[in-house]
């Protein structure tokens, strides 16, 4: 069945309810969704296409802006979406999606917290103190967030926000972060559960994302982590759950694992980076990076008036064998 990508970084914003009932609108709610949109060619297979909000200069890829009815069969998405399952019901396009009410379950922090909760940490709700020194999180935290900390006077702000949409909030004590890394997996639609391959992910002193290293040894204690991923995915094939899954994990303090950091049940850019090693670089290991930058890359600088602030980069740091 020929497919049709729609990359909707804005994922985790439509799963707390933020996105509103417009696709066009939701991609221009953050310059990054809408450069991001084009990640696609990086990734997409040879005869697939790539559904936009407004054609670039330079298209890889068979494109389409949303306004047209192009000559797929599928919607692939990057997360699962109502406002991409809509918009390809109107276009005559098949998409399939587990039950909305699952995907948001999987993918809420709750659900990981529960699965691995990091010593101290607990759930926060309206009314209820905050603890001094701890890390808040959003049950639908935005991939490449910087973190919150309860001491700041935003942390007040950030709860209210949450707590008005009826969401607790997660507290974390601080920790020394050693390694940060994901295992990449994928459930079938008939429950088989494949895994794919491990990448090291660096972050910045605040939390947000900075890169992702694939293509070398595993890290230390992937194997301890994937056991326990392997339960928690096991358990979501069988409550219906299927596509890609991302699970991230750290190794703090004096070498403890937490292996569940965090579900991502949709694709993420550790995801890509192995597609594109096993891909294109298969004898290197590389370092995918999406960060502020003035190069030309593989996603545009510019659609129309817009211009974007970062790139991808794609660096080799060694070859292998």
């Amino acid at each position: 069945m020929s497919i049709l990508h729609l990359c909707n970084t804005f994922f985790e914003r439509e799963l707390a309810g933020k996105a509103g009932n417009d696709l066009l609108a939701a991609f221009l709610q953050n310059p990054n969704f809408a450069q991001l949109q084009f990640l696609p060619y990086l990734y997409a297979n040879e005869g697939e296409g790539l559904l936009v909000t407004e054609k670039p200069d330079t298209m890889p890829l068979p494109t389409y802006d949303l306004e047209e009815t192009p000559p797929f069969q599928k919607v692939e998405t990057w997360g699962y979406s109502l406002l991409a399952k809509n918009w390809a019901d109107a276009n005559g396009l098949s998409y399939f999606m587990p039950p909305w009410d699952l995907v948001k379950m999987v993918n809420s922090k709750t659900y990981s917290f529960a699965k691995s909760p990091l010593p101290g940490a607990r759930l926060i709700y309206k009314g209820e103190p905050l603890e001094k020194k701890m890390v808040l999180k959003s049950c639908y935290k935005t991939a490449g967030s910087e973190l919150i900390f309860s001491d700041t006077p935003e942390a007040r702000i950030f709860c209210e926000a949450e707590w008005d949409r009826d969401l607790p909030v997660i507290a974390e004590p601080l920790v020394e972060r050693i390694l940060d890394f994901s295992t990449q997996w994928v459930i079938s639609s008939g429950g088989e559960i494949a895994y794919l391959g491990a990448t090291i992910c660096k972050t910045s002193s605040q939390g947000a994302h900075k890169s992702n290293i694939a293509g070398d040894s595993p890290p230390s204690f992937v194997e301890e982590q994937k056991a326990v991923a392997m339960e928690v995915l096991q358990e979501m094939a069988d409550l219906g759950y299927f596509g890609e899954v991302g699970i991230d994990a750290m190794i703090y303090n004096q070498n403890q694992l937490q292996p569940i950091v965090a579900i991502n049940a949709r694709k993420t850019l550790g995801w890509v980076a192995l597609m594109v090693q096993k891909r294109k670089y298969p004898k290197e290991i590389i370092e995918l990076s999406y960060l502020p930058s003035e190069k030309t890359g593989p996603l545009p600088n510019q659609l129309g008036p817009l211009k974007f602030s970062r790139q991808i980069t794609i660096q080799i740091l060694d070859r292998l064998g």
